[in-house]
C-alpha cells in the first residue's frame, strides 16, 4: 500500500513539473524575444559556449585565407 502512494506521489510529482515547465513554455513564447532582442541575441543565448560565433569567425578567417593565396598566385 506505502509503494502504490509513493508511486502516486511521485507520478503526480512528475506530472506537476510538466504542467510547470508546460506554463513556463508559453511565457517564454509571449515574450517574443527574438522580436525584442533580435536573433543574434537569441542564438547567443541558446549557445552559452559560443559555438556558432566560433564557427562563423573560423569561416572568415578560412576565406581571408583563401583570398590571399588567391591575391598572390594572381600578383606572381
Amino acid at each position: 500500500m506505502q509503494e502504490k502512494s509513493k508511486d502516486e506521489e511521485e507520478i503526480k510529482s512528475v506530472s506537476e513539473i510538466i504542467a510547470q515547465a508546460q506554463q513556463i513554455e508559453k511565457q517564454l513564447v509571449s515574450l517574443k524575444l527574438e522580436e525584442c532582442l533580435g536573433p543574434d541575441v537569441v542564438a547567443s543565448l541558446s549557445d552559452p559556449q559560443g559555438t556558432i560565433l566560433k564557427y562563423v569567425k573560423l569561416k572568415i578567417y578560412y576565406l581571408l585565407c583563401t583570398n590571399v593565396i588567391f591575391l598572390l598566385k594572381n600578383v606572381l
